[in-house]
């Protein structure tokens, strides 16, 4: 039903509005990504959908209804929600549901609304310029420091991939995209340390990715990636019994990646070398090996890999 998903793509932006508008008054927990499934899909009836259509809609009123005595919180109103209709999903996709970013431009038109707000209840009239109302030098002190506070603490979170994955994926625990990022950062610590406990961790992230959303195939094919070290691992160690296991898991994963991706390179051929060296199944090492000739990958390792195979088989 067209009309009923026009229904449902509005109220999923007023939600949106309402989240924004949210965090510009109290902006914790922060995020680097609000990807699938962080901001899910919300219903017509869910009180949150009601209640920040509520407020979007009581904004545009009043912004009309004072648009006429030149206002400037209409201004800024009216600031914020053009500003931010470019980035709203409303006038055309921009690929994801929510990012802070897309609201740094909107955030100045509502900054310039909640002034002129309490300009009049913060300042009295002074002979050449008004001055702030004492009752309110410690609340605005207050909030100064605890903005500064925020803004500092935040900062320190950006530096570096691995810091700010690691803390986000606490602020937003539902978004696929950060628990691979995660588990991406995790897989190179182990790469640089050889420390097990990363290579653990990242699975763990990476699984919990797959969880939330099951067509995510970058995170299925890193999973896999990482299932093969688990499996080197276990083998340079001694620990038999898990390699097959964790060469098993590594295999599903990429089929995984395939019934998403059917043509994603790098899963054909590594599901081409893992039947061929470790299952031995050189029909199905010639069958996915096979799938990238005449495509755009031309390496010479799948002719070499692929002659070898042909080789074994006789």
């Amino acid at each position: 039903d067209i009309s009923l998903n026009v229904f449902e793509q509005m109220t999923q932006m007023d939600f949106t509005i309402g989240k924004y508008l949210f965090l510009l008054v109290f902006p914790h927990p922060l995020s680097s990504d609000y990807s699938f499934n962080q901001v899910p899909l919300i219903r017509l009836t869910d009180i949150k959908a009601i209640l920040s259509t509520l407020l979007t809609l009581a904004l545009l009123v009043f912004a009309i209804i004072r648009f006429k005595k030149k206002s400037l919180i209409s201004f800024g109103i009216f600031f914020f929600f053009i500003t931010f209709s470019i980035v709203s999903n409303a006038v055309f996709n921009v690929g994801t549901s929510m990012a802070e970013r897309f609201i740094y431009l909107p955030s100045l038109g509502l900054c310039i609304a909640i002034a002129a707000f309490l300009y009049p209840y913060l300042f009295r009239k002074g002979e050449g310029k008004d001055k702030v109302k004492s009752i309110w030098i410690l609340p605005l002190i207050g909030l100064f420091l605890l903005g500064s506070y925020k803004t500092i603490a935040r900062n320190k979170v950006w530096k570096n991939n691995f810091e700010l994955y690691k803390t986000d994926v606490e602020n937003v625990p539902n978004s696929a995209r950060i628990h691979l990022y995660y588990g991406i950062e995790l897989i190179t610590k182990y790469n640089q340390t050889k420390d097990l406990k990363y290579l653990n961790k990242a699975i763990e992230e990476i699984v919990w990715s797959t969880r939330i959303n099951p067509d995510f195939h970058h995170a299925h094919y890193n999973l896999a990636v990482a299932y093969e070290k688990a499996a080197k691992a276990a083998t340079e160690n001694k620990r038999l019994k898990e390699v097959a296991g964790h060469y098993d898991a590594a295999i599903n994963s990429y089929l995984e990646a395939l019934r998403i991706q059917p043509k994603h390179i790098k899963s054909n051929l590594n599901l081409g070398l893992l039947y061929g060296k470790v299952k031995k199944d050189l029909d199905k090492s010639i069958f996915y090996f096979s799938k990238l000739i005449n495509t755009t990958y031309n390496a010479e390792h799948l002719y070499d890999n692929l002659g070898i195979a042909y080789a074994m088989k006789g």
